[in-house]
């Protein structure tokens, strides 16, 4: 059980089955990151500062605009390392974080959708009453259960994830520590193994239907 879980390190793939430099893709992914970070940025800060974007609407995309931040900053800077060095070794510990964020973050941005859904619905199936059922009392127990809610089921597999015994092939087939990759390198099927191939399909199946 020893050998099982002293793997300390996981090899992220990435463009490549070699750990090699990419400078082209590098500067192409850090471009893509700073103007989708100063997209972000600009969103928040003109819905903030104007008085006629005070709207549910526009409180929860600030909130799905500061998502996304914390989003690509949890994954790009990683693979932008990755691509300008060529060493795309990561920590188990690193990559636990990595994970941990990426379900937070994804369950928290899927949540903010579903309200912003319900938004619209009440806006448009009840519009009289539409200030009293979105008042800011309603938008803040909204905002604090989304949170809550993804940071529950973050913690939930992270959980889970840590009681896993590694000692399959330690190459993620991908840009980023994901916990679909992470349940191939699991030692032996177990109800743990299938917990967190469920989460990884749940996760998958959310993000094809939303995109």
């Amino acid at each position: 059980m020893d050998n099982q879980t002293s793997m300390t390190y996981f090899t992220i793939l990435a463009f490549s089955s070699k750990a090699e430099k990419q400078p082209l893709l590098a500067v192409e992914f850090t471009m893509i990151y700073l103007l989708g970070v100063l997209a972000n940025v600009s969103l928040i800060t003109v819905s903030v500062l104007d008085s006629h974007l005070q709207t549910p609407m526009h409180f929860f995309l600030r909130n799905l605009s500061f998502v996304d931040i914390i989003f690509t900053t949890t994954t790009l800077p990683q693979l932008i390392n990755i691509l300008w060095t060529g060493t795309n070794t990561i920590s188990s510990i690193q990559c636990f974080i990595q994970d941990f964020f990426c379900v937070f973050l994804g369950s928290t941005d899927d949540i903010l959708l579903s309200c912003m859904a319900y938004d619209q619905y009440v806006a448009i199936c009840y519009p009289l009453h539409y200030p009293i059922l979105m008042d800011r009392k309603k938008l803040v127990s909204l905002l604090v259960g989304t949170w809550a809610t993804g940071f529950v089921n973050a913690a939930i597999t992270a959980l889970f994830v840590s009681k896993l015994s590694f000692c399959g092939s330690r190459m993620i087939q991908n840009f980023y520590c994901d916990i679909k990759a992470l349940s191939k390198s699991v030692c032996a099927s177990s109800w743990l193994q299938i917990f967190v191939y469920v989460e990884a399909r749940a996760l998958l199946n959310q993000s094809s239907v939303l995109h």
